[in-house]
């Protein structure tokens, strides 16, 4: 959610961004310009009641709501909270391409400098596959003191196919399904319009010639909304503390099955 929020809202637009995890939110707070987001603890549910534009899912966060009523729930959320016209935009690994094949201890390795804790070293794994769900490990080994953090999660592969039914049945009209940048044949892109209504205003940024502007956008204070939506739980400990204070490390809390660790992903992590 970082990076793009912050880029936006460096050229004047108004960024609301959601994320169930606490520590997720602390340390997108910590980054330099931080303080120009705003920033709300939650699901798409909780975003208050002004209209957006567009609303955005990164960083292949689509697959981590494994559960197909949070998924529709997710789905439906976008369309209320979206304007006459507006877009959700997001991404998924295509399930084709079977990306967990390579997730592996050797091809995931890194070991990432990190400012105030040393060298972290992780690798990750994938576990288990039954169906479209793949289950995966991260390991992080803090070169500073040797201590061990795991992380077990499980992410849902949807075929276009089958995302395409979700968001047609969210009222959503899907307008176009694209490789991702640099990426082709690993990702679906997802455009999408919330159909316009009879009662649109005429000064909506959206209803010339069926595009959104940016520059429209900025100069009418149009909110721009980055819908992050993992589905994860906040732990507040040292380590999620000490990796806080780093730029080079996303952190959230996971829970996993023997209780709740805390994760930093490296920028270039292979999931």
């Amino acid at each position: 959610m970082t990076a793009p929020a912050l880029l936006l809202a460096e050229r004047g637009i108004e960024v609301i961004g959601i994320d169930p995890a606490g520590a997720s939110l602390e340390v997108a707070r910590a980054k330099p310009g931080g303080d120009r987001v705003r920033r709300v603890h939650g699901d798409v549910t909780a975003l208050p009641p002004p209209r957006v534009d567009p609303a955005t899912m990164t960083a292949n966060v689509a697959r981590a709501i494994i559960d197909p009523e949070a998924w529709r729930d997710t789905l439906r959320g976008a369309h209320t909270v979206l304007r006459s016209g507006g877009r959700p935009v997001s991404e998924t690994r295509d399930p084709v391409r079977r990306a967990w094949e390579e997730w592996n201890r050797e091809e995931s390795h890194r070991v990432t400098d990190v400012p105030g804790v040393g060298a972290v070293e992780s690798r990750g794994e994938a576990t288990e596959v039954s169906g479209p769900l793949v289950a995966f490990r991260w390991t992080y080994v803090l070169g500073a003191d040797g201590q061990v953090l795991t992380s077990d999660s499980t992410l849902r592969f949807r075929e276009r196919r089958e995302v395409e039914a979700d968001l047609d049945g969210s009222g959503l009209t899907v307008e176009e399904v694209r490789d991702a940048p640099g990426r082709p044949g690993r990702e679906l892109v997802f455009v999408v319009r919330r159909p316009r209504t009879g009662g649109e205003r005429s000064g909506d940024p959206t209803a010339s010639g069926g595009r959104c502007h940016p520059a429209k956008v900025r100069t009418r204070s149009r909110t721009l909304s980055t819908l992050i939506t993992v589905l994860t739980t906040t732990a507040a400990t040292v380590v999620a503390q000490r990796l806080t204070r780093s730029p080079m490390i996303r952190l959230r809390a996971v829970k996993t099955s023997r209780g709740t660790s805390a994760k930093g992903t490296p920028k270039d992590s292979t999931t």
